[in-house]
């Protein structure tokens, strides 16, 4: 049986032990933080939507929600907590090494080093990426100018200098 489905015959036999055991304490105790009160037909939704997710995400997703004046749905809770957050960086997407710090530098020293530009033409869509997350093109070997323009544009960090 799932932890899920035990929690839904926990809400069913109103079992505090059950929930405790089953790690949602917590969880209980942060969804009271609202006024209205909360029975155990009210705590079947976290359930069947969250009931085998990790107790300590679900509790820091309701934290976060704890500004608003009502209590989150369950759909509110989950979906907090499986929304990535936004990147620090506007234009450094989540997961993109190539527009890292580390990598715009590599990108930099590079090109100081007399490195070329790939010039291509027509460019190549699919670019080698190395262990610095620095772009270049499989035809000429040259650095990437989208990686190479971006870097060039980009304000360098004082650990970026170093």
């Amino acid at each position: 049986m799932t932890r899920a489905a035990e929690l839904l015959e926990a809400c069913d036999h109103g079992d505090q032990v059950a929930v405790e055991r089953l790690g949602w304490r917590e969880i209980v105790d942060a969804l009271r933080i609202w006024p209205r009160r909360l029975g155990w037909d009210d705590l079947k939704p976290y359930a069947v939507a969250m009931g085998d997710e990790d107790p300590e995400r679900i509790v820091a997703a309701i934290r976060q929600l704890a500004g608003s004046e009502y209590r989150p749905s369950a759909h509110e809770v989950f979906i907090t907590m499986h929304t990535a957050p936004e990147p620090a960086h506007p234009r450094e997407l989540a997961g993109r090494r190539d527009l890292a710090p580390a990598a715009l530098q590599a990108v930099r020293m590079a090109a100081a080093a007399g490195e070329p530009i790939c010039d291509c033409h027509p460019r190549s869509p699919q670019m080698t990426i190395d262990g610095d997350g620095v772009l270049r093109c499989p035809d000429c070997g040259g650095l990437e100018v989208g990686q190479y323009e971006t870097a060039i544009e980009s304000p360098q960090t004082p650990e970026s200098t170093a």
